[in-house]
């Protein structure tokens, strides 16, 4: 899978539901007991996800954890039993996201919370000496106020940096996205998580910040090693 930078926070389950993923009975536990590092199982390696295609066609699954040339993808949209059925989610959908399950997890992307201020790293020295006889040319830069920050000028009117070399500072740009189980009481499944995060990553107008791979490169590192088996022998 091809995965953003992002942060995600949960709500373990019970103590006799940590070894039945599927358990439906999630415990809230206190925020500062949760370990933000959730892992993952084998079963989310296991997706092929892009970001050029919209939701669901974006998202294929493999056999195993692993990249095989020779085998297909599965598609995520699977044709309904019969020819009057409707089509039906990959039952990889219905998976648990994470191993302990969570009953939810909250998304954030570094790439952007950062944006804002690495716009600002990158502009601010152009204007460190600034006062109020420098001419600005409206055309490439522009200064104004932001209710609520603080000036990063001393130049009335001048307060804040909006917009430098003809680019718009990026306001607002950080999301934070809560992921929640479907299914009342139950847990967040691989279906929740892709369904809900794919139009967040396909929003951002700058994916190459994300931590994402080229499709070659990750099918090179999705190959199956040699080792692989004797790792997997020995629970690895």
């Amino acid at each position: 899978m091809d995965s953003p930078d992002s942060t995600t926070e949960g709500t373990k389950l019970a103590p006799s539901a940590q070894n039945n993923p599927d358990s439906t009975s999630p415990v809230p536990l206190a925020k500062e007991n949760l370990n933000p590092f959730i892992p993952l199982p084998k079963d989310v390696m296991r997706l092929h996800w892009t970001l050029t295609d919209p939701f669901p066609t974006a998202i294929h699954v493999m056999p195993t954890p692993f990249y095989d040339p020779p085998t297909p993808l599965e598609p995520y949209i699977l044709p309904g039993p019969t020819a009057s059925s409707p089509e039906q989610l990959h039952p990889i959908s219905q998976k648990p996201l994470t191993n302990p399950g969570v009953a939810s997890v909250t998304v954030s992307v570094h790439a952007l919370d950062r944006w804002e201020a690495n716009w600002l790293d990158m502009h601010d020295r152009e204007w460190e000496d600034m006062d109020e006889d420098w001419d600005v040319d409206a055309r490439t830069a522009r200064f104004g106020t932001l209710p609520g920050v603080e000036a990063e000028y001393d130049v009335p009117g001048r307060e804040h940096l909006l917009m430098c070399c003809g680019v718009a500072r990026p306001l607002g740009k950080a999301v934070t996205l809560t992921v929640e189980a479907a299914n009342e009481g139950g847990v967040v499944t691989i279906g929740d998580f892709v369904e809900a995060v794919h139009p967040l990553m396909v929003l951002y107008p700058m994916p190459g910040d994300l931590m994402v791979v080229e499709e070659e490169e990750w099918k090179r590192d999705m190959r199956k090693h040699p080792l692989d088996a004797q790792l997997a022998a020995l629970n690895c």
